[in-house]
């Protein structure tokens, strides 16, 4: 009864997994000059398929963005191993006991993925304030 990505099975689940990943193994120019061609001036989709010409991809948000999709995978391979080691049959005893799912996800699995939210948490800020050491 997982309530996680991990857990479930259906025919796109390899490829969201390794869509999920694949920053990891590209350069980081790579994903902020995707960005740019995508969403900047003449960008494919701002330009090309939404027709906005005024959109200004240079900036904070921008750089907001760049760095979720950059450090996204790190959380995913910390939280989804978290996820898979939790065993099943602690929420489906809760499920036999008359809980719903929302009360199962906040009594059970959320205390016991906790640790690899914040461990995950943990190693985003790292590695974000180690890049932005370096940078100054």
């Amino acid at each position: 009864m997982h309530l996680q990505l991990p857990g479930l099975q259906f025919p796109g689940n390899l490829f969201f997994k390794t869509m999920a990943t694949l920053p990891i193994i590209s350069p980081p120019f790579v994903l902020s000059l995707s960005i740019i061609f995508l969403f900047g001036r003449k960008g494919i989709i701002t330009n090309g398929l939404l027709g906005i010409t005024d959109f200004n991809v240079y900036g904070l948000h921008s750089l907001i963005l760049v760095q979720v999709m950059s450090f996204f995978p790190v959380a995913f391979l910390t939280l989804s191993g978290i996820l898979e080691a939790i065993d099943s049959s602690v929420e489906d005893a809760a499920l036999n006991l008359g809980a719903s799912r929302w009360k199962i996800f906040k009594t059970v699995t959320l205390p016991l993925s906790l640790p690899g939210i914040i461990s995950a948490l943990l190693l985003v800020l790292y590695s974000l304030f180690r890049i932005s050491v370096i940078l100054l």
